[in-house]
């Protein structure tokens, strides 16, 4: 970034942490974030801070970018101060946050309604041209750094390079998240639910450079506030529903949503819901006391599985599974290219946009997507399928041979789950073993160290060692 686009001098700001002394955040580079994430910490780790005694702990607050420091103990709030990783994530999302409240003030990103702005130049949908190339550049960056790793299974002394590996967990997760999908409408089936296919969208004033109507966006609205409204929407239909005695729960409604940007990059809501026929009125009529209008909630109801040419629920998410979380080039076919021109003129994303779409949420730090109902149980499920359990021997109706046969690595594993959830709730015969540990701060947090299974503990020690991979020396 060149020196002159600062109000002050690089020199000054870069030796001083106050206030008055910074360029905007969103004038920063990654370059500069990290160089200057590197002269924070070293300026703390000379000069520590005072933390002041608050009712939940400690706290510092610095003069860089308003950040506060927070802890509930004292040594920890030093720590971050002084750690440069700290700072660069801090910075870096300070500096997201000031460059996508300026786009939405300048309605840089979507489509220009005006003609007389006519360009040739393509419009930035989803996000800014600035946002992807920040986001292609992170990912090199990582890339860069993960190739020069090997993990070597201690066990089996198998080696791998470390970015092979994080790939294949990439496209894993799309996988494991249609599996998830999968065993719900599984679920749904036997239950003989009907599902809802839901898009939740947030009020006028959130969205900057809306495609149709007439622009009421609030300036002093953030575009993670569009994400952070339907939140809270849901999480009020949820309370109304408890109320009236249909929680979520694998017996009354569940299901998964995940979160995509509009053209203008405001986000909007897909949910997949199953529901029993008792309830799917019920659950439409919550919806509409929050989202009243077929614009602010859009709701397709799935017809009978048993009807001739019937899309399956799983098929119908995977696509918006796939556009926010898959990293994976494909081709697009003939009809993939007409079901994107349906999206594109609905404001929906679009997949041969899924890097814009994928860069824009990560610039908000949404999470991609999250279940609803059965939340509670997908942290048991990952830890027993990373379980060893081939050569394992069990005894005969034992709660280790109903997880062996039914749930580890099975096809229909979290339906089973599901199914005889009463197994790993409190007082069950599963649960997790923590222990305390102390993180790179120095605070207590409980970390997972296996998992027991009726009589049997199975320990999770990790058998991997990750070290920098030797280069060859040239002669």
């Amino acid at each position: 970034m060149n020196a002159t686009t600062f109000q002050v001098p690089v020199e000054k700001f870069l030796f001083s942490l106050k206030h008055a002394d910074l360029p905007e955040a969103r004038l920063l580079s990654p370059d500069f974030v990290r160089l200057y994430a590197k002269i924070i910490a070293e300026g703390f780790a000379t000069n520590p801070p005072t933390p002041t005694k608050t009712e939940k702990g400690y706290e510092y607050k610095t003069e860089v970018y308003g950040v506060i420091i927070t802890s509930n103990i004292l040594n920890a709030v030093k720590a971050r101060a002084k750690c440069k990783k700290f700072w660069a994530r801090t910075i870096e999302k300070k500096s997201n946050e000031g460059r996508l409240a300026h786009e939405a003030k300048n309605k840089i990103v979507g489509k220009t309604r005006c003609k007389s702005k006519k360009s040739e130049v393509p419009a930035q949908l989803y996000c800014s041209n600035e946002t992807l190339k920040r986001d292609i550049e992170k990912k090199r960056r990582n890339e860069s750094s993960l190739s020069k790793h090997t993990v070597t299974n201690m066990k089996t002394k198998k080696s791998e390079n470390l970015l092979t590996i994080v790939k294949k967990n990439e496209e894993n997760k799309v996988s494991e998240t249609y599996h998830i999908a999968k065993n719900l409408e599984h679920l749904a089936e036997q239950n003989n639910f009907r599902w809802l296919f839901i898009t939740l969208t947030a009020p006028a004033k959130y969205h900057p450079n809306p495609t149709k109507g007439k622009c009421n966006y609030d300036p002093e609205i953030s575009i993670k506030d569009s994400h952070k409204y339907i939140g809270l929407m849901w999480g009020r239909i949820k309370s109304i529903l408890n109320k009236r005695g249909i929680p979520a729960a694998p017996n009354s409604y569940f299901g998964i949503r995940t979160v995509e940007p509009h053209k203008d990059g405001s986000m909007h809501w897909h949910i997949l819901i199953f529901t029993s026929d008792n309830h799917l009125n019920e659950i439409i009529k919550a919806i509409r006391e929050k989202f009243q209008t077929d614009v602010a909630a859009t709701i397709v109801i799935g017809r009978d599985s048993k009807d001739k040419g019937c899309a399956k629920a799983a098929s119908y998410l995977y696509k918006y599974i796939a556009k926010s979380l898959s990293k994976k080039e494909e081709k697009q076919n003939k009809q993939e290219e007409t079901l994107d021109k349906a999206r594109e003129a609905k404001d929906l994303a679009t997949t041969k946009n899924k890097k814009r779409v994928q860069a824009a949420i990560k610039a908000i730090s949404a999470r991609q997507y999250q279940l609803i109902g059965v939340s509670n149980l997908k942290t048991m499920y990952s830890k027993i399928n990373k379980l060893d359990l081939a050569d394992v021997v069990t005894t005969p109706k034992s709660p280790l041979e109903f997880i062996k046969n039914n749930i580890w690595r099975n096809k229909l594993g979290f339906y089973h789950m599901l199914k005889n959830d009463g197994m790993f709730k409190k007082g069950g015969s599963v649960s997790l073993l923590t222990q305390p540990t102390n993180n790179s701060y120095g605070e207590i947090r409980q970390k997972i160290i296996g998992i027991k299974i009726g009589d049997v503990v199975i320990s999770n020690d990790s058998i991997y060692k990750i070290e920098k991979t030797q280069q060859k020396k040239h002669s």
